[in-house]
């Protein structure tokens, strides 16, 4: 199935986590950031382009599958 967002939201393919080797440390706040990988953007999406790694919250959005459709204020950071 070919999606194509519209507006201002993206398409993406959240990334596996890094494996960790260090002390687990527990945060108090539910919400974490996770790699996604960017596959398809709206037209009115001006800061990130197809392709690009990304940092999003894994509250954001709606699974689609294996991918997640989020809005671009959603995207916390390039990696």
């Amino acid at each position: 199935m070919r999606l194509q967002p519209l507006q201002d939201y993206l398409l993406v393919r959240l990334l596996p986590e890094p494996a960790r080797s260090t002390v687990l440390v527990v945060l108090s706040s539910p919400s974490r950031a996770q790699p996604a990988e960017v596959v398809a953007v709206g037209p009115e999406v001006r800061d990130v382009k197809p392709g690009e790694k990304v940092l999003v919250s894994k509250l954001a959005g709606q699974e689609v599958g294996d991918r997640v459709i989020l809005r671009e204020e959603s995207v916390l950071a390039w990696l």
